[in-house]
């Protein structure tokens, strides 16, 4: 059924990684870093609150980072379709909960992306930061157009 779903872009599977990025990314570096796991998204906000049975304000709703989170990274996604940027996406985390929420790959650069429903100071972990030599970005409420628009 989630093969199917995919298909019709009702959910997008996050793999965690894909072959070129996990000998690079993941395997090379350090063996505390998570190598089998996936989120999952979905396309639509809509059907997320349907399958799990709350349509309640914003205000009201305890999952309000799942679902900022789950916004921006269908977001982006779609962003990157319809620019054609070919930008490959993934996740990382570690034994120890260490966590990037979107780490994005495009022609050698790397962006970890950290999506905060409230504006706070974000300490990225230095050991994605200096064994990737990656970017990092903090996405909240004041600046998300940035990267989804």
């Amino acid at each position: 059924m989630t093969q199917l779903q995919e298909a019709y872009y009702q959910i997008q599977i996050q793999n965690r990684s894909e072959q070129q990025l996990e000998n690079r990314l993941l395997y090379g570096f350090y063996p505390d870093v998570i190598k089998q796991n996936r989120k999952v998204y979905f396309y639509d906000n809509g059907i997320r609150n349907m399958i799990i049975g709350n349509f309640n304000q914003l205000d009201l709703r305890l999952d309000k980072r799942a679902l900022w989170e789950n916004f921006l990274v269908s977001e982006r996604r779609k962003q990157n379709f319809y620019k054609n940027t070919f930008s490959k996406m993934y996740f990382w985390r570690t034994k120890q909960q260490q966590e990037i929420d979107f780490v994005e790959e495009n022609s050698g650069n790397i962006s970890g992306f950290e999506f905060k429903w409230i504006n706070k100071k974000t300490k990225f972990p230095q050991k994605f930061m200096e064994a990737y030599k990656a970017k990092g970005i903090v996405i909240d409420r004041t600046n998300f157009s940035d990267v989804v628009i």
